[in-house]
């Protein structure tokens, strides 16, 4: 059975995979940076947004129950 966590974890990875992927045509990818993006700042970020993607699974699983809050 999947837990929070998981969830959390696949948004992480999917993200990691969607910037890695390559060819595709304009934003950042592994061979093409923003000017003020890099490739590697986009990697970073699918670690960082970990906490996020659990409190907004958290959340969703809440709203599920019907325990919706403010």
């Amino acid at each position: 059975m999947l837990t929070l966590e998981d969830l959390a974890r696949m948004a992480q990875l999917s993200s990691a995979l969607e910037v890695c992927g390559h060819p595709k045509p304009g934003n950042v990818h592994r061979t093409s940076d923003f000017p003020d993006a890099t490739f590697e700042q986009f990697v970073a970020s699918t670690i960082a947004i970990g906490p996020a993607m659990l409190l907004a699974a958290r959340r969703g699983f809440s709203v599920g129950k019907g325990e919706l809050r403010k």
